[in-house]
């Protein structure tokens, strides 16, 4: 075995070691990125959006929206609503560019409806550890 590949070996056994043992010295693995619950947060966020544009019932947005400029938004449009099917909105493309900041494409579908494709940011706030939609805005 050349002195290369033995080196190469060590150097591979230590980093496994090494990540063993930060696994193992909290008993738990290491736990997932916060820009995983910002995506979370958007995407229940549009999920719940979507079943209130069904049936205009606000109480689908609990959890999900933060009291700020789209929940205003959505009780100024709420006595408009006909009942029908739900609207799904789907969510892709997307990144946390920043913290609170979801940027990506969403996809509006609703049967016999024309599907609709916006560029959208989704400005979210943590309230009691949950990411809650503020805002949505084209974006740049």
């Amino acid at each position: 075995m050349s002195e290369r590949l033995r080196l190469a070996v060590a150097l591979a056994l230590v980093a496994t070691l090494a990540g063993g043992w930060f696994w193992l010295r909290d008993g738990e693995p290491p736990s997932p990125p916060s820009q995983s619950a910002e995506l979370a947060g958007a995407e229940a966020a549009l999920a719940a959006w979507g079943l209130w544009a069904g049936d205009g019932d606000l109480a689908h947005l609990e959890g999900t929206f933060a009291d700020g400029p789209q929940l205003a938004q959505i009780r100024s449009e709420d006595p408009t609503i006909v009942p029908g099917d739900p609207y799904h909105f789907v969510l892709s493309d997307a990144r946390v560019v920043e913290p609170g900041l979801v940027r990506g494409t969403v996809m509006l579908t609703r049967p016999g409806e024309v599907e609709q494709h916006f560029q959208w940011d989704l400005e979210l706030i943590e309230v009691d550890g949950v990411w809650r939609l503020w805002t949505v805005r084209t974006s740049p």
